[in-house]
């Protein structure tokens, strides 16, 4: 039996940024290279008006969003912090 996979559509998608924080900086290996990939991402979500939304965990002992994503620039990215795992 064939899967049917329906079209992704900008009513019906959402684009999730997590936790990309300074602190995983030198601690993710091909960190910078996954930031140029997300903020190809976010750039192209916007070009196609797909929601986006993020998560920081633990901003106050991790810091912010790194920069180069270009998130705290965004006033139509939602972005949530997160200090509770469950």
């Amino acid at each position: 039996m064939a899967c049917r996979i329906s079209r992704l559509k900008p009513q019906n998608s959402v684009l999730f940024v997590c936790d990309l924080q300074e602190k995983f900086r030198h601690q993710i290996k091909f960190f910078p290279e996954i930031c140029i990939v997300g903020r190809r991402l976010i750039d192209a979500a916007k070009i196609l008006d797909i929601k986006t939304i993020a998560t920081e965990h633990y901003p106050k002992g991790l810091g912010r969003f790194v920069p180069e994503l270009g998130i705290r620039d965004r006033p139509d990215i939602s972005v949530y912090e997160k200090v509770k795992v469950s």
